[in-house]
């Protein structure tokens, strides 16, 4: 079975940020690279877009 490079990359990807998770709840890192505040904001900028696609989708499937 041939695996395309795409799949190989998120298999990769997600095994690292499975690693980096693992670390972060057994408390072995240090410190959050970003400040809390900043962690917020893209917190909200991130939810921000998820609903603007969440709702500018769908009008876009309808208008076409």
């Amino acid at each position: 079975m041939q695996v395309s490079e795409s799949a190989k990359a998120s298999v990769v990807s997600n095994i690292a940020a499975l690693v980096a998770l693992g670390l972060m709840w057994a408390d072995l890192l240090v410190a959050a690279p970003l400040d809390y505040s900043v962690h917020k904001t893209l917190h909200i900028l991130g939810i921000m877009l998820f609903i603007g696609n969440l709702i500018v989708g769908p009008v876009w499937v309808l208008a076409a």
